[in-house]
Formats: C-alpha cells, sequence, structure tokens
C-alpha cells in the first residue's frame, strides 16, 4: 500500500527504524498489521452520514474500498469501479468518496505507525495540486508541527484533501 510505503520512507529519513518483512508480493495472506489495520479503519467507517447512502449502499461501497485499497487501485480507478458496482452514485461523487475515504485510512494507517516507531510529532505537508493554491481550510496547517494524535482527529481535513504529514526527525525537539 503505497501510504505506508511511503510512510516507511518519510520514518527512515527522520531516523526512526521500524521492522518490516520482506514480500515479494502483497497478498490477503501476508499483509502486516499495518495494512490489515488500514484495512479495517476502511471497513469500519460509518457512512451513515452520507446522504442518500443506505446500509446496503454503505457495504458495497466499503467492500470496492476494501478490495481496491489492498490491491493498490488508485482513487480513480476505485471510483469507477465504484460507479459500476453502486448505480445510485456519480462518477463525480464515487471519485470524491474514494479520495476522502483513501485519504483517512492512509492517515490512520501511517499515524499507527509514526506511533509504534516513536514519533512524538509531525510536520503537516500541504498538497498544491497542479500549481493551485491550497484551499483556506489545509492553508492555515502548512507546515505546521501537531503531535500524533491532533494530526489524525484533524485530517482529512474535508472531502478530498490530500494533504499528509512527515515525521519530526528524532533528534530535534517537538
Amino acid at each position: 500500500m503505497k501510504a505506508l510505503k511511503d510512510g516507511r520512507q518519510k520514518l527512515q529519513k527522520a531516523n526512526y527504524s521500524l521492522t518490516v518483512p520482506d514480500r515479494p508480493e502483497i497478498t490477503s495472506h501476508n499483509l502486516t498489521k499495518q495494512e490489515r489495520d488500514t484495512l479495517a479503519v476502511v471497513k469500519a467507517r460509518s457512512l451513515s452520514q452520507l446522504k442518500g447512502i443506505t446500509e446496503k449502499t454503505s457495504q458495497n461501497i466499503k467492500r470496492v474500498f476494501s478490495a481496491g485499497l489492498q490491491s493498490g487501485k488508485n482513487p480513480n480507478k476505485i471510483a469507477s469501479e465504484l460507479n459500476k458496482e453502486v448505480d445510485t452514485i456519480s462518477i463525480t461523487r464515487s471519485r470524491t468518496l474514494a479520495r476522502t475515504e483513501l485519504a483517512n485510512a492512509h492517515v490512520q494507517a501511517v499515524s499507527d505507525m509514526y506511533e509504534q516507531a516513536g514519533a512524538k510529532g509531525v510536520e503537516v505537508e500541504i498538497a498544491v495540486l497542479f500549481g493551485v493554491a491550497p484551499c483556506p481550510i489545509c492553508k492555515k496547517y502548512a507546515n505546521r508541527r501537531l503531535t500524533v494524535a491532533e494530526f489524525r482527529s484533524i485530517f482529512p481535513a474535508h472531502p478530498n484533501c490530500e494533504c499528509s504529514s512527515k515525521p519530526i526527525p528524532k533528534d530535534l525537539d517537538f
């Protein structure tokens, strides 16, 4: 899973260590604890607050998200599959759901990884896409230092949020 791989690389750059088993390929039988936890976040999310989403639709959405996340698909591919599986959701809404739910799963999983490695805090990395300035919601967090728990509770800050974090290097004070 790309977010976990990126998180491990950021931990290494910040002088933290985290043991991860070598695997030639990722299957449902050899997932790491962090990968299983990431999938559990997707499966446990309540989508009931979304307008027009029934429990059956919610289950279909979670199934498509879990499968897509496990197989490493990007949000657009997951959105396409979601649009095919759930005929009551438009492609635009599918893309927003895919981006936001995957971002949430990634934030939770990477935050768990950072805590496991002993990181006390993170620096927020604001997404700047296609040269467009970040939104006002995210802009106020640019380069800000937060505890891992604070980051986990704030992000994703809004639908389609693509902001991430990097651990504060081990040798720096938080």
